[in-house]
């Protein structure tokens, strides 16, 4: 009989699950890599808004009368 506690040549059990410390099965080193890239795409977005409230069209000032032609009124055909 295979015991289910017994560890392998591989350093897992007999059921082929390894025996990892939390360093061991941790998928990358401890850092600040991901916070560098957050607030690196943060800084990005504020820049590019800050562009485009620098350089965008600006709306039409309240003030400034805007002059339409009105079309041409037709009589409707008499029946």
């Amino acid at each position: 009989m295979i015991d289910p506690n017994k560890t392998n040549r591989t350093g897992g059990t007999e059921h082929g699950s390894p025996e990892l410390s939390p360093n061991e099965a941790r998928q990358s080193e401890k850092g600040r890599g991901l916070i560098y890239v957050l607030a690196g795409g943060l800084v990005l977005a504020f820049a590019v808004w800050a562009v485009l409230e620098l350089f965008a069209p600006k709306g039409a000032s309240p003030d400034v009368e805007t002059v339409t032609e009105d079309a041409e009124q037709v009589a409707p055909a008499a029946q």
